[in-house]
Order: C-alpha cells, then sequence, then structure tokens
C-alpha cells in the first residue's frame, strides 16, 4: 500500500505535509466501534483535503479514513487498497469537534454504533493528529530483544535483534553487542545500546512511523541492521543499513559507517584522517573531494557498475568514508535518485598514504 501511497504523498505541500490546518474537529478521540475499543484520528489541510486513520486496542494495526469533503462522512481504505478508493466501510459522524461524537460505521448491511470522545492533550492539536504522540501511543510496547552469539574475523559479539510487535510488522532493528577487552570498549557498547528502542513514544522508528501516519494515514516502515565491519585493537567500525519510509514522496535506503576508538571510546571522524591534498576549494563552506581521489576512488569501482554510475560519481563532490582490513573507503554521496548507482571503492593503504593527514598516518600506526 506504501507505494501506491507515494503518488498522493508526492501531492502534498511540504506545509501541507508536516502541519495541520485548525480544523476545530481535527485532533485524536478515543471510544468504541459497536462493543470494540479504538483509538481514531482526524486532520485537515489548507486545500480542503481531510485525512484519518483509526486502530482496534485489540489489534493496534492502523486503518486509513478519506475525507469525503464533508467532516461528517469518511471512508475506510483497506490494507493493499487503492489510497483513492471510495468501496470500504462508511462512517457517518456527528458533533465532530464537540465533547462527545456519536455516528454510524457502516460496511453493507452490517452497521456499529460509533461513540467517541476526545483526547485531552495538546500533542493532538500541534502538527498532525494522526502523527501525534496522542494517537500513536496505546501502540508502543515495552521492548524485548533476542540474542545469539556470533563471530566475524575471530572477533567474538552478540546479535541483538528488535522482537517488533506484531503490529509494526514493517519494523526489523538489529544491533550487536560484545565483552569489552580494551579501555574504550564499554562506552561503545553503551553507545550501540542507546541506539536500540526502549519501549518509549520518542523512540527513533516510533517518531518515523509517526511520520507515516500524519501524511498518508498508514505506518512508516524503518529496517536497520548494524554489525562490525573492522576490528583491531584500536579501532572498531560499525556498519550499518537503513531503509525507512518516514512520509513524503519516497522511501530512503542507504548505508554509513561510524568508526570508534577503542582506547578512549570517542566516535572518530575520518575525515580528519584525510589531509589538504585530499580536498578541493572550500565551496558553501563545504570542502569536496579532490578530484585526483575521486579518480583514484574509481580505479576501485565495482568492474560490473554502469557507465553513468562511474561517471556521476567522478563528478560527486561529497563522499562518505569508511575503514576495512584491506584500505580506506570511499562512497560517493548522491542525492536520492541516483541511490541505486551507489557503490563503495576501497582504496588500499599503500595507495591513500600520500592522502593522509597526520592524524590520519598515526591511526594508520596504531592499525598495525
Amino acid at each position: 500500500m506504501i507505494a501506491r501511497l507515494l503518488g498522493a504523498a508526492a501531492l502534498l505541500t511540504p506545509a501541507a505535509a508536516q502541519a495541520a490546518e485548525d480544523a476545530a474537529w481535527a485532533g485524536v478521540y478515543e471510544g468504541t466501534i459497536g462493543r470494540y475499543p479504538v483509538t481514531v484520528c482526524f486532520q485537515s489541510w489548507g486545500d480542503g483535503s481531510a485525512l484519518g486513520a483509526y486502530y482496534y486496542h485489540s489489534q493496534l494495526k492502523p486503518i486509513r479514513l478519506n475525507g469525503t469533503g464533508d467532516p461528517a462522512r469518511w471512508i475506510e481504505v483497506a490494507e493493499g487498497d487503492n489510497p483513492e478508493a471510495r468501496t470500504g466501510p462508511r462512517w457517518s459522524l456527528q458533533g465532530l469537534g464537540g465533547d462527545t461524537v456519536t455516528g454510524t460505521w457502516r460496511d453493507g448491511r452490517r452497521a456499529f454504533p460509533i461513540t467517541l470522545k476526545g483526547v485531552l492533550d495538546d500533542s493532538a492539536a500541534e502538527g498532525s493528529p494522526c502523527g501525534s504522540s496522542a494517537f500513536v501511543a496505546r501502540r508502543v510496547m515495552p521492548a524485548a530483544f533476542d540474542r545469539t552469539e556470533d563471530t566475524a574475523d575471530g572477533f567474538a559479539f552478540t546479535r541483538v535483534s528488535y522482537k517488533a510487535p506484531a503490529h509494526f510488522s514493517d519494523v526489523s532493528i538489529e544491533s550487536f553487542a560484545f565483552i569489552p577487552s580494551q579501555p574504550g570498549d564499554a562506552a561503545i557498547v553503551r553507545e550501540l545500546e542507546a541506539g536500540l528502542p526502549r519501549g518509549a513514544v520518542d523512540d527513533e522508528f516510533i517518531q518515523c512511523i509517526t511520520g507515516g501516519l500524519g501524511s498518508l494515514g498508514i505506518d512508516g516502515f524503518w529496517e536497520q541492521s548494524s554489525s562490525p565491519a573492522y576490528v583491531s585493537k584500536a579501532f572498531l567500525a560499525v556498519q550499518t543499513s537503513l531503509g525507512t519510509f518516514c512520509g513524503g514522496a519516497h522511501p530512503n535506503f542507504g548505508s554509513y559507517q561510524r568508526v570508534f576508538d577503542r582506547e578512549t571510546g570517542a566516535e572518530v571522524k575520518l575525515e580528519g584522517w584525510l589531509g589538504a591534498a585530499a580536498w578541493g576549494e572550500v565551496e558553501y563552506d563545504m570542502r569536496p573531494l579532490a578530484s585526483a581521489l575521486r579518480e583514484l576512488a574509481l580505479t576501485h569501482w565495482p568492474d560490473d557498475s554502469e557507465p553513468e554510475c562511474r561517471e556521476a560519481a567522478l563528478d560527486q563532490s561529497y563522499w562518505t568514508f569508511g575503514l576495512s582490513a584491506a584500505g580506506f573507503s570511499l562512497t560517493p554521496d548522491f542525492p536520492h535518485v541516483l541511490t541505486a548507482c551507489e557503490e563503495t571503492a576501497t582504496v588500499p593503504w599503500t595507495e591513500i598514504e600520500p592522502y593522509l593527514s597526520d592524524e590520519g598516518k598515526a591511526a594508520r600506526a596504531r592499525m598495525r
């Protein structure tokens, strides 16, 4: 359903995607459909369109509601249906925006009474009610994890996998922990743990989920996996792959690396490992990668890469960096439209040496 809704999201202006107009009836409500408890949200945008969502407390899975131009009339959109479908169950409401809302849920010959009351929570009235903490709060569960032992290149660690509740079927989060053996390791383990869900509304993936609800009336998705990419006595490189849809016109996919100093536990900024020869002239307070280093990186670009991707990489001024046993890794920071072209070039240490700063050379010596 997300793919079908992306076109609709692209039609929203940035202001509309982030903020609901102050319609008197917009907000978060709780009550019942028949005898089943529900939480419901309604919101309106400046162009007159309206969106809502609701979930049964027994299932906690949101169902989109399409506005009709009349705040007393709403149409459900089942998961997988066209977002503009007008064939789902109908809601007829009286008193929306008042202290008590009544109405009828109807699907063909089946009908159930609706009774709702507004949730007294300021967060429901700010921004988009469907993306508010008040709407999502009942769906947040205590965090639980599975743990399995693993090794990579002789480094023993424990995979830590988040056990997402069934109603968050599009959430997958995996990280790792390990037994400290260097002075800074305990701080690194704490930092890795801090990136895992805590079972709170402000968990990063929950905030992403609410972004999807606030713009499209359905959950976004969050897929994150972190694992050790390079380990020595001096440094630990953590590779993270991330795929998200948090509302808006398209999902986002990418990967990045964080490097930690195992002596201090501090995160290392690999840009500091590159000296003046690695950089071009400052542009808009940013330093582009020198063309000579880009050309060197492309000599280690995958052979099966498309020619247009290689050309785009050569023209890309800004790159991200990483460590591996084989050398210094460079990845072009492509715009979203070129995400499919993204590859990583690993330049052997002997070849990257002329581009290293004093800090980089000292760090390289510690890696040997």
